[in-house]
């Protein structure tokens, strides 16, 4: 029998994940899948998978993986990557009540080379003002890693996020 080994990203710890990987490589992710993994600190957190490669966050966290969350109350949206999802308990799948359910709010895609922000929106790249978007999420795609700094309240993620800049419109 093979089994891999991996080490765990925290606290250097061995840990035998070759079970819970072979569980989810199987497993289609579908629209309304909840999964669930765990922070350093022992809380599982829970996403649920929308459109687009995109996960909301749930802002309740739990003790345990019963601790499920009972509303759609999410902390962020973000993409990530599909083999996250690997590593991740698969939870069960709660359906969303319509299509436009699906879809997470707009994030905000920054231009590398002028700054200028612009809507990306249900696949589609709309262009907006400086203010419309200043707040929002900015587009990328994340790894597990980075996203459990991110949830732990390690801010490092920030210095590799370029924010959109107000653009000079009268040039």
């Amino acid at each position: 029998k093979f089994t891999s080994v991996c080490y765990n990203y925290f606290d250097s710890r061995i840990c035998e994940c070759y079970e819970l990987q072979v569980k989810n490589m199987g497993r289609r992710i579908k629209l309304g899948d909840i999964y669930s993994f765990q922070l350093p600190t022992g809380e599982f957190v829970f996403v649920r998978v929308h459109q687009n490669a995109v996960i909301g966050i749930y802002k309740q966290r739990g003790q345990s993986l019963d601790d499920i969350p009972p509303n759609e109350e999410f902390d962020f949206f973000v993409c990530v990557y599909k083999h996250c999802y690997r590593n991740w308990h698969y939870v069960e799948n709660r359906p969303f009540q319509n299509d436009e359910k699906a879809w997470s709010p707009p994030f905000v895609w920054v231009d590398q080379i002028t700054g200028e922000g612009s809507l990306y929106y249900r696949s589609e790249k709309i262009p907006c003002t400086y203010d419309e978007c200043k707040d929002l999420e900015i587009l990328a795609v994340w790894d597990e890693h980075p996203l459990i700094d991110r949830l732990m309240g390690i801010t490092k993620w920030q210095d590799c996020m370029k924010k959109p800049v107000p653009q000079d419109k009268d040039n």
